[in-house]
Protein backbone atom coordinates (compact mmCIF):
# COMPACT_ATOMS: atom_id res chain seq x y z
CA UNK A 1 0.00 0.00 0.00
CA UNK A 2 1.54 3.64 -0.79
CA UNK A 3 1.65 5.52 2.06
CA UNK A 4 0.50 8.99 1.35
CA UNK A 5 3.26 11.31 0.41
CA UNK A 6 3.91 14.30 3.42
CA UNK A 7 4.31 17.72 1.98
CA UNK A 8 5.28 20.91 4.09
CA UNK A 9 4.01 23.94 2.92
CA UNK A 10 5.94 27.26 3.89
CA UNK A 11 4.56 30.45 2.69
CA UNK A 12 3.51 34.14 4.41
CA UNK A 13 0.36 34.51 2.42
CA UNK A 14 -2.76 32.96 4.07
CA UNK A 15 -4.40 32.58 0.48
CA UNK A 16 -2.21 31.00 -1.32
CA UNK A 17 -1.03 28.90 1.53
CA UNK A 18 -4.57 27.85 1.72
CA UNK A 19 -5.35 27.06 -1.59
CA UNK A 20 -2.02 24.95 -2.22
CA UNK A 21 -3.22 22.83 0.96
CA UNK A 22 -6.73 22.59 -0.43
CA UNK A 23 -4.87 21.01 -3.59
CA UNK A 24 -2.43 18.68 -2.20
CA UNK A 25 -5.12 17.62 0.47
CA UNK A 26 -7.08 16.30 -2.18
CA UNK A 27 -4.62 15.01 -4.16
CA UNK A 28 -4.00 12.32 -1.22
CA UNK A 29 -1.00 14.49 0.75
CA UNK A 30 -0.71 14.93 3.95
CA UNK A 31 0.27 18.86 4.44
CA UNK A 32 1.99 20.74 7.14
CA UNK A 33 1.71 24.16 6.97
CA UNK A 34 3.65 27.04 8.32
CA UNK A 35 3.14 30.90 7.62
CA UNK A 36 6.99 31.63 8.06
CA UNK A 37 10.29 29.78 7.65
CA UNK A 38 11.03 30.05 11.91
CA UNK A 39 7.59 28.59 12.81
CA UNK A 40 8.51 25.85 10.14
CA UNK A 41 11.52 25.75 11.99
CA UNK A 42 10.05 25.54 15.49
CA UNK A 43 7.62 22.78 14.32
CA UNK A 44 9.86 20.23 12.17
CA UNK A 45 12.53 20.42 15.69
CA UNK A 46 9.52 18.69 17.63
CA UNK A 47 8.54 17.05 15.23
CA UNK A 48 10.79 14.48 13.44
CA UNK A 49 9.56 11.16 13.40
CA UNK A 50 7.45 11.26 10.14
CA UNK A 51 9.94 12.26 7.68
CA UNK A 52 8.90 14.19 5.03
CA UNK A 53 8.67 14.01 1.10
CA UNK A 54 8.77 17.41 0.11
CA UNK A 55 9.27 21.14 0.86
CA UNK A 56 7.13 23.89 -1.03
CA UNK A 57 9.08 27.04 0.38
CA UNK A 58 8.21 30.92 -0.22
CA UNK A 59 11.53 32.70 -1.27
CA UNK A 60 10.24 36.19 0.33
CA UNK A 61 9.33 36.01 4.14
CA UNK A 62 9.34 37.28 7.44
CA UNK A 63 12.27 34.56 7.78
CA UNK A 64 13.57 34.15 4.13
CA UNK A 65 14.02 31.49 2.02
CA UNK A 66 18.13 30.62 2.59
CA UNK A 67 17.62 31.72 6.52
CA UNK A 68 15.01 28.60 7.09
CA UNK A 69 17.12 26.53 4.08
CA UNK A 70 20.05 26.65 6.03
CA UNK A 71 18.47 25.91 9.50
CA UNK A 72 16.41 23.32 8.19
CA UNK A 73 19.63 21.46 7.04
CA UNK A 74 21.18 21.49 10.71
CA UNK A 75 18.55 19.39 11.72
CA UNK A 76 18.96 15.87 11.95
CA UNK A 77 18.34 13.97 8.75
CA UNK A 78 16.82 12.98 6.26
CA UNK A 79 16.19 15.57 4.50
CA UNK A 80 13.71 16.37 2.15
CA UNK A 81 13.95 18.37 -0.87
CA UNK A 82 13.23 22.37 -1.42
CA UNK A 83 11.06 23.76 -4.10
CA UNK A 84 11.00 27.14 -4.60
CA UNK A 85 7.61 29.15 -5.07
CA UNK A 86 8.49 32.95 -6.40
CA UNK A 87 7.75 35.55 -8.19
CA UNK A 88 11.07 36.87 -8.63
CA UNK A 89 12.67 37.69 -11.47
CA UNK A 90 15.32 34.94 -11.28
CA UNK A 91 14.24 31.75 -9.84
CA UNK A 92 17.20 29.62 -11.01
CA UNK A 93 19.62 31.96 -9.02
CA UNK A 94 17.80 31.58 -5.69
CA UNK A 95 17.45 27.32 -6.27
CA UNK A 96 21.64 27.23 -6.86
CA UNK A 97 21.93 29.87 -4.09
CA UNK A 98 20.32 26.94 -1.57
CA UNK A 99 20.65 23.98 -3.19
CA UNK A 100 16.84 23.21 -3.69
CA UNK A 101 15.49 20.99 -6.07
CA UNK A 102 13.70 23.42 -8.69
CA UNK A 103 11.30 26.06 -8.32
CA UNK A 104 7.69 26.91 -9.19
CA UNK A 105 6.66 30.68 -10.14
CA UNK A 106 3.60 32.41 -9.25
CA UNK A 107 1.23 33.28 -10.02
CA UNK A 108 0.92 29.25 -10.73
CA UNK A 109 -1.82 27.08 -11.99
CA UNK A 110 -2.92 24.51 -9.54
CA UNK A 111 -3.27 21.42 -11.93
CA UNK A 112 1.03 22.26 -11.69
CA UNK A 113 0.98 21.25 -7.94
CA UNK A 114 0.03 17.72 -7.86
CA UNK A 115 3.05 16.91 -10.66
CA UNK A 116 5.43 19.06 -9.07
CA UNK A 117 5.05 17.18 -5.96
CA UNK A 118 4.70 13.68 -7.36
CA UNK A 119 8.25 14.64 -9.67
CA UNK A 120 10.14 16.18 -7.14
CA UNK A 121 9.22 13.73 -4.29
CA UNK A 122 10.50 11.02 -6.55
CA UNK A 123 7.08 9.09 -6.40
CA UNK A 124 3.23 8.68 -7.54
CA UNK A 125 0.51 10.61 -5.10
CA UNK A 126 -1.54 7.77 -3.86
CA UNK A 127 -4.71 7.29 -5.75
CA UNK A 128 -7.95 9.09 -4.94
CA UNK A 129 -10.65 7.26 -3.98
CA UNK A 130 -13.50 7.14 -6.35
CA UNK A 131 -16.50 8.93 -5.19
CA UNK A 132 -18.15 5.63 -5.35
CA UNK A 133 -17.92 2.07 -5.84
CA UNK A 134 -19.68 0.04 -8.74
CA UNK A 135 -21.33 -2.99 -7.62
CA UNK A 136 -19.76 -6.54 -7.98
CA UNK A 137 -22.64 -8.28 -9.90
CA UNK A 138 -24.57 -11.32 -7.56
CA UNK A 139 -25.54 -14.70 -8.82
CA UNK A 140 -28.91 -14.38 -9.02
CA UNK A 141 -32.09 -14.29 -6.55
CA UNK A 142 -34.14 -11.41 -5.19
CA UNK A 143 -31.57 -10.50 -2.74
CA UNK A 144 -29.10 -9.79 -5.93
CA UNK A 145 -31.98 -7.94 -7.13
CA UNK A 146 -32.49 -6.04 -4.13
CA UNK A 147 -28.58 -5.37 -3.68
CA UNK A 148 -28.44 -4.22 -7.34
CA UNK A 149 -31.76 -1.65 -7.42
CA UNK A 150 -29.83 -0.33 -3.60
CA UNK A 151 -26.95 0.10 -5.63
CA UNK A 152 -28.36 2.26 -8.40
CA UNK A 153 -30.98 4.40 -6.25
CA UNK A 154 -27.80 5.42 -4.11
CA UNK A 155 -25.68 6.12 -7.09
CA UNK A 156 -28.35 8.07 -8.52
CA UNK A 157 -28.67 10.13 -5.34
CA UNK A 158 -25.01 10.93 -5.67
CA UNK A 159 -25.11 12.16 -9.23
CA UNK A 160 -28.26 14.51 -7.66
CA UNK A 161 -26.00 16.14 -5.38
CA UNK A 162 -22.75 16.01 -7.43
CA UNK A 163 -24.88 17.81 -9.88
CA UNK A 164 -26.06 20.35 -6.99
CA UNK A 165 -22.53 20.80 -5.77
CA UNK A 166 -21.54 21.87 -9.78
CA UNK A 167 -24.48 24.35 -10.34
CA UNK A 168 -23.43 25.62 -6.99
CA UNK A 169 -19.88 26.08 -7.42
CA UNK A 170 -20.37 27.65 -11.24
CA UNK A 171 -22.89 30.41 -10.07
CA UNK A 172 -20.18 31.38 -7.02
CA UNK A 173 -17.31 31.04 -9.44
CA UNK A 174 -19.02 33.45 -12.15
CA UNK A 175 -19.61 36.07 -9.38
CA UNK A 176 -15.90 35.99 -8.12
CA UNK A 177 -15.26 36.33 -12.24
CA UNK A 178 -17.25 39.04 -12.43
CA UNK A 179 -15.95 40.69 -9.21
CA UNK A 180 -12.62 40.68 -10.33
CA UNK A 181 -13.45 41.88 -13.97
CA UNK A 182 -14.65 44.97 -12.17
CA UNK A 183 -11.65 45.43 -10.43
CA UNK A 184 -9.22 44.89 -13.71
CA UNK A 185 -11.67 47.60 -15.21
CA UNK A 186 -11.49 50.10 -12.77
CA UNK A 187 -7.67 49.54 -12.81
CA UNK A 188 -7.93 50.47 -15.93
CA UNK A 189 -9.17 54.02 -15.32
CA UNK A 190 -6.67 54.24 -11.99
CA UNK A 191 -4.11 53.19 -9.87
CA UNK A 192 -6.14 50.49 -7.40
CA UNK A 193 -6.14 51.37 -3.69
CA UNK A 194 -3.48 49.35 -1.71
CA UNK A 195 -6.78 47.62 -0.11
CA UNK A 196 -8.14 46.91 -3.76
CA UNK A 197 -5.15 45.51 -5.29
CA UNK A 198 -5.44 43.20 -2.06
CA UNK A 199 -8.78 42.70 -3.35
CA UNK A 200 -7.85 41.88 -6.77
CA UNK A 201 -5.10 39.35 -5.95
CA UNK A 202 -7.29 37.10 -3.11
CA UNK A 203 -10.16 37.32 -6.07
CA UNK A 204 -7.71 35.65 -8.37
CA UNK A 205 -6.50 33.12 -5.94
CA UNK A 206 -10.13 32.24 -5.48
CA UNK A 207 -11.52 32.33 -9.15
CA UNK A 208 -8.35 29.62 -9.42
CA UNK A 209 -9.26 27.47 -7.07
CA UNK A 210 -12.69 27.69 -7.91
CA UNK A 211 -11.97 26.50 -11.50
CA UNK A 212 -9.84 23.35 -9.86
CA UNK A 213 -12.87 22.71 -7.45
CA UNK A 214 -15.07 22.76 -10.33
CA UNK A 215 -12.89 20.70 -12.76
CA UNK A 216 -12.23 17.96 -9.97
CA UNK A 217 -16.28 18.10 -9.11
CA UNK A 218 -17.21 17.33 -12.73
CA UNK A 219 -14.55 14.47 -13.21
CA UNK A 220 -16.38 13.15 -10.13
CA UNK A 221 -19.85 13.37 -11.58
CA UNK A 222 -18.75 12.18 -15.13
CA UNK A 223 -17.00 8.93 -13.34
CA UNK A 224 -20.40 7.84 -11.04
CA UNK A 225 -22.09 8.68 -14.39
CA UNK A 226 -20.27 6.27 -16.56
CA UNK A 227 -20.95 3.50 -13.80
CA UNK A 228 -24.51 3.50 -14.65
CA UNK A 229 -23.43 2.95 -18.05
CA UNK A 230 -23.95 -1.06 -19.52
CA UNK A 231 -20.38 -2.56 -20.06
CA UNK A 232 -19.77 -2.54 -24.31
Amino acid sequence: MTTRLRVLVVDDDDAIRDVVTQALVYAGCDVLCAADGADAIRALSDSRRDPLDLILLDWRMPTPGPQFAAAYRRLPPPHAPIVVLTAGDDPVEYVEEIGAAGFLRKPFDLDEIADLVSRFAGRPLPAKAAPAARPSPAAGGAAAMRAKEAAEQTRKRLLLRLRDEVIQLRATHEHVREEHRQLLEVEATRRLTTEEAQRLRRLRLESERLRWELKQLWQDFEQVRQQGRPSA
